[in-house]
């Protein structure tokens, strides 16, 4: 029986931190999400956590999220989450996590810069 993994890559961008998540966010897993959580030093405004590639997401990972929202004060430092799978986003909602955390829209899905009907001629 193969055991469940999470990774967890982290990309600073200026003022940005970005979280890519990829696995599993559980029981057996989410120690690894707290302690990468706990260990943002305070330089940074904002801090996303990509969801693309979270694959599940259960109580315990809802309440490591909830917690990080619950830990920020208020105009410090924001915490977004972004791009969940449908499953994923599923549980999200229904736990109402969404209130303390909005879901922003994956690069993927921001719209283009510019307008595309400008570079014809």
């Amino acid at each position: 029986m193969n055991e469940p993994s999470l990774s967890i890559r982290v990309v600073p961008d200026g003022c940005s931190l970005t979280l890519y998540l990829a696995g599993e966010v559980d029981l057996a897993t989410v120690g690894t999400l707290r302690a990468c959580l706990d260990d943002i030093d305070g330089g940074f405004r904002s801090v996303v956590l990509d969801l693309a590639e979270v694959t599940f997401l259960d109580s315990s990972g809802l309440g490591t999220l909830a917690q990080a929202a619950r830990g920020l004060e208020p105009g410090t430092r924001t915490l977004l989450l972004r791009g969940p799978r449908s499953n994923v986003q599923h549980v999200l909602e229904m736990s109402g996590i969404t209130r303390l955390l909005p879901i922003v829209p994956s690069a993927a899905d921001a719209p283009e810069s510019g307008d595309a009907t400008e570079s014809a001629s």
